[in-house]
């Protein structure tokens, strides 16, 4: 994941437990990223040290979603590229010929899966919000009716 750069606004209130965060629907924690503004791992300043986009396989307008930010607008948080990053795209996204759009560029690596957060995502979101505590539990709330 990306992050925006502190100048930007971003919506607060993520709350991660563990370093195995999995959902069924490999479409939830996709969208929570980016409903939280995160932004796209292939969007990173150094994405070109990491995979080859293919623009001539990309469909005709959906070129924007293959956008490489500087560093004045993301901030990649000094964390290595995540191939495994929920916020990566697969290989053949928005592909007109069902070539792949993007490539890595390391040999035998995924990219593209929305089933969990890597380990690099889990600890990008406690970089950014400052969040460390492991195992902590919220006091149960009781309602009493009369």
């Amino acid at each position: 994941m990306v992050f925006p750069t502190p100048t930007q606004q971003l919506a607060r209130g993520v709350a991660l437990r563990g370093d195995s965060v999995r959902w069924p629907n490999g479409t939830v924690p996709y969208e929570i990223a980016q409903g939280y503004r995160f932004y796209h791992e292939q969007g990173r300043p150094d994405r070109d040290n990491y995979v080859r986009v293919n623009y001539n396989n990309i469909q005709h307008g959906m070129e924007h979603n293959f956008q490489k930010y500087n560093s004045t607008m993301v901030d990649t948080l000094n964390t290595s590229y995540d191939y495994g990053s929920v916020m990566h795209y697969p290989r053949d996204a928005f592909s007109v010929n069902r070539l792949p759009t993007i490539e890595p560029l390391q040999p035998n690596v995924t990219i593209g899966q929305h089933d969990n957060l890597s380990s690099i995502d889990i600890q990008e979101v406690r970089l950014f919000y400052n969040c460390f505590a492991i195992g902590v539990t919220l006091p149960t709330t009781t309602t009493t009716t009369t």
